[in-house]
């Protein structure tokens, strides 16, 4: 699929198709207002469509389809909420509309699924051609914008963790989850925009794709790094009497909901699977004041950590950082290629594990044994002006990264009983098999 076939399918389908209003389109009775997506990265496998269907007839209609031009497939979905789990399914039996009804394909609701973006992602301002199939108006011809985050239809992706009607949404360690308006809402506070740097070194010195750094690890390895990418979640500035504010981020490819992906890799030389697009900052907004402190946590959060990337938004939308439902995200990617060894590779990944579920293809049921979750606290850090440092050469110092233990994963990978693990883990901050935790080692300010 490419940009000029998705420009000529949309030439055609608008010459077909009469808007009934300013973006609404009309089939029948039905009436379909502002179809919508939101920018992709250019690694994204799929896109997701949010839209209002009105039923003004006397007759119910159903949305059983959708056709999508150049696109490898389509599908209905919807998100749900069950015993604190976020859960993308099917809708198999389509969309139902009432007469007289109003349905919304919303974020955290139901949506639409084009599928196999073939590395051709969505651009801000762009038009796609798509049409709706229901059962009684048959083909419906609109065209979707691709609309800035947080224009177009209410976006509630920020409230996934509010209350439903199944109960209470709960945390891994089973307290109440608070939601986006209740970590970041500031009331009639004056706000003030805010960035945060952060910087990726090894050992010192800027990390590249393609550069060799040598002495790294318990036998002084040269190493080059094929990935280095981070998620954080829950950033909040710190007052000098220690009071903490929670950074309010923008919603864009890089950023949703309390969540971000720092990305340090450019997809050049040895970095082949991964983007050219970076993402160093953290930008958002803070009530105005002044800020002597940072502190976040390394990772994603448990309520959307274990859903589907395929309908999640981005950059949770990034196959290439989960594992798998049970497990969820690759909190930390760092890809490390030892040179003149026999191994192909040493690779940094934390995440959660002995999370209780009847497969890897399925969420977990309840709390993970193993969250690896470290909280990072920078204290005498200026916000506005500092930069936080990640470095993984301290983790790994006590590591031999010319061997990998057998049956094991190569490197450490945070899973249980791996002796590759045994003093990398509690470099996180995190204990490990017993080792109690240690200062963490990989994150700092500057």
């Amino acid at each position: 699929m490419t940009t000029s076939f998705r420009t000529a399918a949309l030439l055609v389908a608008t010459s077909l198709t009469l808007p009934a209003a300013a973006h609404e389109f009309a089939g029948g009775d039905l009436f379909i207002g502002h179809p919508y997506t939101h920018p992709t990265p250019g690694v994204a496998p799929s896109g997701i469509v949010y839209l209002t269907i009105r039923n003004d007839g006397s007759e119910p209609d159903r949305l059983i389809g959708v056709d999508a031009p150049g696109f490898e497939g389509t599908s209905l979905h919807r998100t749900e909420m069950t015993d604190g789990i976020m859960r993308m399914l099917p809708q198999e039996d389509g969309i139902p509309v009432a007469p007289g009804e109003t349905v919304a394909l919303e974020p955290s609701g139901l949506h639409i699924m084009l599928e196999g973006l073939g590395g051709d992602p969505f651009e801000l301002g762009e038009e796609i051609p798509v049409t709706l199939i229901f059962e009684r108006a048959g083909r419906v011809d609109v065209v979707v914008n691709v609309d800035p985050r947080g224009e177009g239809a209410v976006d509630h992706s920020q409230h996934v963790m509010e209350s439903t009607d199944a109960g209470t949404a709960h945390s891994e360690h089973g307290e109440p989850i608070k939601t986006a308006i209740t970590e970041t809402g500031h009331g009639d506070m004056a706000m003030r925009p805010i960035e945060v740097a952060f910087a990726a070194e090894v050992d010192g010195a800027p990390f590249a794709c393609g550069e060799t750094y040598t002495g790294l690890g318990s036998k002084g390895t040269a190493v080059r790094f094929s990935d280095y990418r981070v998620f954080v979640s829950d950033p909040k500035v710190i007052r000098s009497d220690g009071t903490e504010i929670a950074i309010t981020l923008k919603e864009d490819i890089w950023q949703t909901g309390a969540t971000a992906l720092l990305d340090f890799e450019d997809g050049s030389a040895t970095c082949t699977n991964g983007t050219a697009q970076l993402n160093t900052t953290l930008r958002g907004q803070v009530p105005d004041g002044e800020y002597d402190g940072l502190t976040f946590t390394l990772g994603v959060p448990f309520a959307v950590n274990h859903g589907d990337p395929t309908v999640a938004p981005s950059p949770l939308n990034l196959t290439s950082m989960f594992w798998n439902w049970r497990a969820g995200y690759r909190f930390v990617k760092i890809d490390m290629l030892p040179q003149d060894t026999e191994i192909e590779g040493w690779f940094l990944h934390l995440g959660s594990t002995m999370c209780p579920s009847e497969g890897r293809t399925d969420p977990p049921t309840g709390t993970c044994a193993n969250p690896n979750r470290p909280t990072i606290t920078l204290t005498g850090f200026d916000p506005d002006t500092g930069s936080v440092v990640i470095d993984p050469a301290p983790v790994v110092a006590g590591a031999d990264l010319t061997v990998n233990a057998p049956e094991t994963a190569a490197g450490c990978m945070s899973f249980p009983d791996d002796p590759d693990c045994t003093t990398v883990m509690p470099k996180f901050g995190l204990p490990y098999m017993g080792a109690p935790a240690e200062a963490q080692i990989l994150i700092s300010g500057r």
